[in-house]
């Protein structure tokens, strides 16, 4: 296709490239097996590209990248890190963890410093597709698990189906001053009505990841991922965005063209706003990932 390979173009050598968006799989079932809750079993990604550890790490040397969060893979192992936990031995420098905690349990909190404390995952993952009773999402009560995040220095992802994004304000509002990011934008189409997210322009704690999921839907649609990423740029500001791949979950192509099209996205802002993009809104959030 002629839109992926003009995806080459505008490569930054000298950049500092950060995942925010990466999943890890267990090749080995037996110490960490399958746990797909059955809303989520039908994606089916796991079992049709399982990357593990040591598989991720090669695929960012062939994208170029130097780091990468793993995010728990909840269609794969639900509330179970551990694999993803563990994971993290194999190369601390480059890789740290978002963990995902069962916000409708009363011992949420105690999971959250488990996970944290004990096992090394300094991030975690609100999760709510879909969406689940009871409404905890904008809950007050949340108030004290964003508490618990900021003594505990854990970074907070958000992922929520579009109908939800309206309630990122008051999220956002419970978390005070701590940093919220937004995976896949809250799965908004950038190409069609994007007035809900536009509205969260003004919420100074909220970032954006902008992943594979939302700039190829450009390419099929004869559209440029230049133009989506410029335009959110104009909203929110490239320094509250940032890339990730969403690899393995997407692996229709080899890990380096979805870098590629990472890169070719930001291609016409400057280059320390490409620099933005690709990893200092990460490294902000995730300084340890420095090289």
């Amino acid at each position: 296709m002629r839109a992926r390979r003009e995806c080459s173009v505008g490569r930054v050598s000298t950049v500092t490239i950060i995942d925010t968006h990466t999943h890890v799989v267990s090749h080995d079932r037996v110490a960490y097996p399958m746990q797909p809750p059955p809303d989520l079993a039908r994606m089916g990604w796991f079992d049709e590209h399982p990357v593990d550890a040591v598989g991720l790490l090669e695929a960012l040397d062939s994208g170029g990248v130097h780091g990468a969060v793993l995010v728990q893979a909840k269609g794969a192992y639900a509330y179970d890190n551990a694999y993803a936990a563990d994971a993290l031995g194999i190369d601390p420098a480059r890789l740290v963890g978002a963990s995902i905690i069962d916000m409708g349990s009363d011992d949420r909190v105690a999971q959250l410093e488990y996970w944290t404390t004990q096992r090394g995952m300094r991030g975690t993952r609100l999760f709510n597709i879909p969406p689940v009773m009871p409404r905890w999402l904008d809950d007050p009560s949340m108030a004290a698990v964003f508490d618990r995040c900021r003594d505990l220095g854990v970074r907070v992802a958000l992922c929520i189906v579009a109908d939800d994004v309206p309630r990122v304000r008051a999220v956002c509002d419970l978390a005070g001053d701590l940093p919220i990011a937004l995976d896949h934008c809250g799965f908004i189409d950038l190409l069609g009505d994007t007035s809900a997210l536009d509205a969260l322009a003004d919420v100074e704690n909220l970032r954006l990841k902008i992943t594979t999921t939302l700039l190829e839907p450009a390419l099929h649609a004869g559209r440029d991922p230049r133009e989506v990423l410029e335009r959110l740029c104009e909203v929110f500001g490239v320094e509250r965005l940032m890339w990730g791949s969403d690899f393995p979950q997407h692996h229709s192509e080899p890990y380096a063209e979805i870098v590629a099209l990472g890169r070719y996205s930001c291609s016409r802002l400057s280059v320390s706003e490409q620099a933005r993009f690709l990893g200092g809104t990460a490294l902000e959030l995730w300084p340890e990932l420095a090289p």
